[in-house]
């Protein structure tokens, strides 16, 4: 059996804010109830372990913290502007700014290029 504090949380968890078709990572600092705006960051394996009550009451900090508009929070997810879908971090790897399947083509092709 596994016992938590009532009041455990992790130091930080990380995602993806949509607002209409822009999608901004964050860091989310659990503490200190502030963000980070634009950094990816890996997340706490830690994070994923969150139960859903956990994930909420983390939620419902975030939201009374954001002072602009949004759709939709995403924890655990960074948007790849390459593929143009979400990436789970904690099933997919994650590098840089994209994921790692971008990333590998990009760099690829930037081999090429320079190659020729």
């Amino acid at each position: 059996m596994i016992w938590w504090f009532d009041d455990y949380e992790p130091d930080f968890v990380v995602g993806d804010l949509r607002a209409g078709n822009v999608h901004t990572p964050f860091t989310f600092h659990c503490v200190e109830e502030k963000f980070e705006w634009g950094k990816y960051t890996l997340p706490l394996k830690v994070q994923e372990t969150l139960v859903s009550f956990e994930q909420e009451k983390i939620m419902n900090k975030m939201k009374a913290c954001l002072d602009k508009p949004f759709d939709e929070i995403r924890l655990g997810f960074y948007y790849c502007a390459g593929c143009h879908k979400l990436i789970n971090l904690f099933d997919e790897k994650w590098g840089q700014s994209m994921c790692l399947s971008c990333a590998l083509d990009y760099a690829s092709d930037i081999h090429n290029k320079n190659s020729s």
